[in-house]
């Protein structure tokens, strides 16, 4: 079989053009047709931004002396030669993190933004390769750097407390499994309910209960069980309450339940529910509770509560039980005299009544919340560095975020958004685009006609307005 290909036959170009000429006609009728979408395209804007209501942000921002804070307490210092400094460096990954640009390519978007560089007073953002030098500089002999950031982080809840006033507080904890997709320094193979047999790494993380503020998170080998170092993690974590937050109560999963934290915790004088996992001996001792005992709520849930004494505790201690109503699935009818239950248990030193318990301890639920919006939101369990403490860095760089946008969202904008997640209000009120124009006191942007956009932007300038009064009169409550 031959393997050339047949020549084409070309006809002669006087009976080609009839068909030239008639294509052509439709070509630029077809053309004619998509002049008012096929637009010509120019580069020469330099005002226009994505971000038209980052301005907010930095506002809020620069009312707080974020850019102090980060000065006062980062000493990290660059090469001699180096177009940025680390303080900027890190500023600006900060403000990356809150516009959810948590890749390093994405953060090139900020670089090409002239709007952005005009309201920031720069003319030019560090490139990809600026951020990923900046971390290199976290090397293991790093741990002042790491303390340092911690610092800044507690440094702003320090703040928002004095915003907020005394009060007495709860504290919720909680661990969860970061995968990995790479050969990170410290990923081990450990328990990932999502991805088994992958390495991965846990970290522990510490929630003020009502106000959201991500106090400490710490980061582990991915063996790590979840009670494994935890009387240090939460002392640690103690002591970097601000002054004017009194602890009252802890809040635990059930990967908490040690008699060691109890016994701690009972010594402070620390009030504590910790979820109880249904292990064989509790089953049973729940099977013998009578009837009579146990308190409806309404027709389907039920309360109570009993003193128990586990294998190798020195002590019984209170645990509240609630029980459920269920319909177990067969295949079949159920039969009407058959009951099914489930049980959630809690151990506890709180005097309150089991349902007040059980209510208390629902709250938590929050924890959960706040936790994947820190993975969804400010990327936290994106693992991108070779090295543990690198990985460690960027991650106390995003709970600065968390904690910043955690605060602008609760004193700036409006009630009804205020409890929006971070995702909603980059989508809804941050992320636009728009134009900023004119220059010094001059300075605005316009941004597409939008009523409802319009009346947030309103109610953040007057929250703004109330908020400056705090900020001059020292971070002290206002007394007027």
């Amino acid at each position: 079989m031959s393997l050339i290909s047949p020549q084409v036959v070309t006809r002669p170009r006087k009976e080609r053009r009839p068909e030239i000429i008639r294509l052509k006609k439709q070509k630029r009728k077809l053309e004619w047709r998509l002049k008012r979408v096929n637009l010509q395209v120019e580069f020469d804007n330099e005002s226009v931004t994505a971000f038209g209501n980052f301005h907010t942000i930095e506002t809020f921002k620069q009312a707080i002396g974020l850019s102090s804070i980060i000065k006062d307490n980062f000493s990290l210092s660059k090469a001699s030669n180096s177009t940025y400094k680390a303080e900027t460096v890190l500023e600006s990954l900060i403000d990356c993190c809150c516009l959810g640009l948590s890749r390093f390519e994405h953060m090139e978007a900020l670089r090409y933004d002239p709007g952005y560089k005009d309201l920031k007073g720069i003319r030019v953002f560090p490139s990809e390769k600026v951020f990923r030098d900046f971390l290199r500089l976290f090397g293991p002999e790093a741990v002042k750097y790491i303390e340092e950031l911690i610092k800044i982080n507690l440094r702003l809840i320090e703040l928002k407390s004095r915003w907020e006033g005394p009060r007495e507080v709860t504290l919720d904890f909680d661990d969860t499994v970061l995968t990995l997709y790479g050969n990170q320094e410290g990923g081990e193979v450990g328990y990932n309910p999502r991805y088994p047999g992958r390495p991965s790494f846990k970290i522990k993380v510490a929630f003020i209960d009502g106000s959201s503020e991500l106090l400490f998170l710490n980061l582990y080998g991915g063996k790590t069980h979840s009670n494994g170092g935890f009387l240090e993690f939460f002392k640690t974590t103690e002591g970097m309450l601000p002054h004017n937050y009194v602890l009252k109560r802890v809040r635990l999963d059930k990967g908490f339940f040690d008699q060691d934290n109890f016994e701690y915790f009972e010594g402070r004088c620390l009030e504590y529910v910790c979820k109880a996992p249904l292990k064989e001996n509790l089953r049973k001792a729940i099977e013998f509770i009578p009837e009579e005992e146990w308190e409806e709520k309404d027709e389907y849930v039920s309360f109570t509560s009993r003193e128990f004494i586990l294998p190798s505790w020195k002590k019984p201690r209170r645990f509240v039980i609630r029980r459920m109503k269920i319909e177990k699935e067969t295949g079949q009818l159920t039969l009407p005299s058959c009951e099914f239950y489930r049980y959630e248990v809690v151990v506890t030193n709180m005097e309150e009544s089991a349902q007040e318990v059980m209510d208390f301890y629902d709250g938590r639920a929050t924890c959960e919340n706040k936790i994947d919006e820190i993975k969804d939101g400010f990327a936290v369990e994106e693992a991108s560095q070779h090295e543990m403490v690198r990985n460690y860095a960027f991650m106390l760089v995003k709970a600065i975020s968390y904690n910043l946008m955690n605060w602008f969202r609760q004193a700036i904008l409006p009630v009804d958004k205020s409890k929006c997640e971070i995702k909603t209000i980059r989508r809804e009120i941050i992320n636009v685009p728009g134009n900023i124009l004119g220059s010094g006191r001059y300075h605005r942007i316009r941004l597409v006609a939008n009523k409802v956009l319009a009346s947030i932007i309103e109610a953040i300038k007057r929250n703004l307005d109330t908020f400056f009064y705090f900020v001059v009169n020292r971070f002290q409550p206002l007394r007027i």
